[in-house]
């Protein structure tokens, strides 16, 4: 338990400031920064991506509701496997190649699923890939970062930078499912859900940063 501060009346433009104070810090840290533009671009390619994965699944692949209820109930196990893993990691491979290599095996594991397409008879087993392997690498992924964003943020400002992160990536989702759509109705499902997988796996770009490559 701590004891927390009164709160202080501000006045409106006080609040708006305050409001993007988040946003600044974020961009004038070194090592926020990139993964703020990592997660910028990888949900935005992930919002891409959600909104065609059951038609794609029903329609393209022909898996039975309950089926594809299981495969996507398999992504719970491996989010549990990815926490199990996640305090471990860190000490396999330092903190700075760890950002690298969840985030190359989000994005590869993304990629399984315009694979399933084009291997019929298998196709369950992508997806089941994917589920595993892709949760499990978000969940350490995402502990990680959580937990380096509460390490280098003051706490004075702290608030602010989760709501800015959180406004970053959530916000990008009706761009997201809008570019998806558009994507699909002109060049198809499969070739939408590989330039979206694609851009999650390349997105991992932004956490060469020197900074991040440094941390230990």
């Amino acid at each position: 338990r701590k004891a927390e501060p009164p709160p202080v009346a501000r006045k409106p433009e006080r609040l708006w400031a305050e409001a993007l104070g988040g946003f600044r810090f974020i961009a004038r840290d070194p090592v926020l920064r990139p993964l703020a533009l990592r997660a910028v671009t990888a949900y935005l390619f992930h919002s891409c991506l959600g909104p065609l994965y059951i038609l794609y699944a029903v329609q393209v692949l022909h898996l039975k509701p309950a089926l594809l209820g299981l495969v996507i109930g398999l992504g719970g196990v491996g989010a549990l496997t990815g926490a199990f893993l996640a305090p471990h990691s860190e000490r396999w491979l330092g903190r700075g190649a760890l950002f690298l290599v969840s985030s190359a095996l989000v994005g590869a594991a993304m990629l399984f699923i315009p694979m399933a397409g084009f291997l019929p008879a298998p196709a369950v087993a992508f997806l089941v890939v994917q589920q595993l392997l892709g949760d499990s690498a978000f969940a350490v992924y995402a502990i990680h970062e959580v937990s380096l964003r509460q390490t280098v943020t003051p706490e004075g400002v702290l608030g602010r930078v989760n709501a800015a992160m959180q406004l970053l990536t959530r916000g990008v989702w009706p761009l997201g499912a809008l570019l998806g759509g558009g994507l699909a109705a002109q060049i198809g499902i499969r070739p939408t859900l590989t330039v979206a997988a694609l851009g999650i796996l390349l997105s991992t770009l932004w956490l060469l940063a020197p900074a991040l490559r440094r941390l230990r």
